[in-house]
């Protein structure tokens, strides 16, 4: 019998025209300018990264010049103190005649705005013009240095406590004959003469020079000392003084100029001196950026006319097909699924797509449909296979009761109550597809029948645990079992008897996770230690070594009986795949 297809109807179609991908092409391609503005481009670029190299390759020559030279200047102000701290004046400690030798000396070293002789505790006592004689400069870091290191010794950006002025200050050791400290030679280098030394040097238009101490002070500064001279460098650029190495780097200076810097960091100075050399790149890429602006305008003419007629072949031959297939898939997600792009090979690749598309969406429907009579099917089997199981339960029941006439019929009853938990707990799983059960819902389907009092004789705590089918089974066993013998000899036999049902996850270490599992009965009759293990204890035992590899302890304390069990979390826990 013929199965009648469902009627398939047309996308609403854009008026395009019918010409083949290849002369689209073909167009776009005699069109297009685009390899002559890559060429500009690339051209331009390469040239620009090979100028910035050369920048920074000048940046970095010209910081270990001026690195150079700032250390000829140090070691030459090292030369003056250590012959000042070798004159027989200055060696004798207290000597009358060191003070009006420090003077004349003074008048000679232009460099120097203070000059002074300290004791071995850092106490002047013979200075320029008899400045500052018993000022103590024990807490100064140039003094410690030198009196520590016994060698020349450069301090950082301060006032002088003698001369009151913006210095950079300098200490060498005076040393006895046995070698030790006596004394140290102290100097306050004038940094307006440090900075006149700087000017000194030829400056391109916009270049810079900056030498700062070891904490970031600007110590000389050329252009705009009077602006700079004294404070620190910028935070974001602090990192330099304190660098592993030399380097360049671009940055926007704080005169609002953008430079390639070199840099020498205070960490590699002898005299821990920070030196930077900044090359002004405005200047420096002035003729690059004139044959840049050229090209640029001539290659954005071209790409101009090019995006304009490419707009105008894209939208007549691209993006009228890609609209009908947006439209197509549009209204399937509107639920029209009869809709089709009914296209074409004379609608070129996209019509390839399009036909490709519709085969797709006819197979989908086809295997929907499928997929919904497959289900529609495994929930009758389902539900079929669930009424078998009961059926068998009832007729093992029957047959029980027909085998065993002559028994009590409370045993009869408490057999039938075990196929009942069994049955209780297949149906569960069969709700789950045979998987998995949460584990509080198992507990309140298995104590529902025995929970008969209110307020409810059960205390249950414990994390939500998703079991796997074995151990909902074994579970659900053992908590008919303990259940059944409350009933008849423990808590539940009580109106003020209680069971605690609680359980845990573990983990020591590295071990495998455990699952924890007690169950203690109290306010019960008394309990004595049973002379023989019943079939019910001996099953649930059984059932939780073989099933879940579980360890098992049953205490018969004097106040109720205690029941523990822990087992690898693995055997008790569902996996994301399905249980076997």
């Amino acid at each position: 019998m013929r199965r009648s297809r469902p009627r398939k109807t047309k996308a609403k179609e854009p008026d395009v025209p019918t010409s083949k991908l290849s002369r689209r092409l073909f167009i776009l391609t005699s069109l297009a300018v685009m390899p002559a503005a890559a060429i500009t481009v690339y051209h331009t670029v390469v040239t620009r990264l090979a100028r910035e190299q050369e920048l920074h390759k000048e940046a970095a020559q010209a910081g270990k010049l001026a690195s150079l030279e700032l250390r000829r200047i140090v070691d030459g102000l090292e030369q003056i103190l250590f012959t000042v701290a070798s004159a027989p004046s200055v060696q004798d400690i207290g000597n009358a005649n060191c003070t009006g030798y420090i003077t004349r000396l003074s008048k000679s070293f232009s460099q120097f705005a203070g000059l002074a002789v300290t004791d071995a505790k850092g106490i002047v006592w013979c200075g320029q013009n008899g400045q500052g004689l018993g000022v103590s400069l024990a807490d100064r870091s140039y003094f410690t240095d030198a009196a520590r290191t016994g060698r020349f010794a450069v301090g950082t950006y301060t006032v002088g406590r003698i001369t009151h002025r913006k210095v950079l200050p300098i200490a060498y050791p005076i040393k006895n004959d046995r070698g030790e400290l006596s004394g140290t030679v102290v100097a306050s280098l004038d940094l307006g003469w440090l900075g006149s030394r700087v000017r000194e040097r030829e400056f391109t238009a916009r270049n810079a020079l900056t030498i700062a101490d070891r904490n970031g002070v600007i110590l000389a500064r050329e252009p705009f000392p009077e602006r700079f001279v004294g404070t620190e460098i910028p935070a974001p650029y602090k990192k330099l003084v304190a660098a592993r190495e030399s380097g360049t780097i671009e940055v926007l200076s704080q005169d609002g100029t953008q430079r390639i810097l070199g840099y020498e960091p205070a960490t590699v100075q002898p005299s821990g001196l920070y030196v930077s050399a900044g090359i002004a790149t405005a200047e420096a890429f002035a003729d690059i950026r004139r044959t840049t602006y050229g090209s640029a305008a001539i290659a954005a003419l071209g790409i101009a006319l090019a995006y304009v007629l490419t707009w105008w072949t894209s939208r007549k031959l691209i993006q009228q097909p890609v609209g009908r297939l947006v439209q197509t898939v549009t209204a399937w997600r509107a639920n029209q699924e009869d809709v089709r792009a009914n296209m074409t090979e004379r609608d070129g690749e996209f019509g390839i797509v399009g036909q490709a598309i519709d085969r797709y969406m006819d197979e989908l429907i086809a295997a929907r449909a499928q997929r919904l009579r497959d289900e529609q099917k495994r929930e009758i089997l389902a539900g079929e296979l669930d009424h078998r199981v009961k059926n068998i339960l009832a007729t093992v029941q029957a047959i029980a009761r027909q085998t065993f006439p002559g028994r009590d019929a409370e045993d009869v009853q408490e057999f039938n109550r075990r196929i009942g938990a069994l049955s209780s707990a297949h149906h569960l799983l069969l709700q789950n597809e045979w998987q998995n059960a949460e584990i509080h819902k198992l507990v309140e389907t298995i104590l529902l029948p025995f929970d008969t009092r209110r307020p409810s004789a059960f205390s249950v705590s414990g994390p939500s645990i998703v079991l796997n089918s074995s151990a909902t089974l074994a579970l659900s066993m053992a908590f008919h079992e303990l259940s059944t013998n409350a009933s008849k000899y423990g808590a539940l036999k009580s109106d003020q008897g209680q069971i605690s049902l609680s359980w845990y996850i573990k983990q020591d270490g590295d071990e495998e996770k455990l699952f924890y599992l007690t169950w203690i009965e109290s306010g019960g009759p008394p309990v004595s230690v049973p002379t023989r293990k019943g079939f019910g204890s001996r099953m649930i035992e059984r059932v939780m070594t073989s099933q879940l590899h579980a360890t098992v302890q049953i205490d018969y304390p004097y106040t109720g009986l205690c029941y523990e069990m822990h087992a690898p979390l693995d055997h008790i826990e569902a996996t994301t795949s399905s249980d076997a």
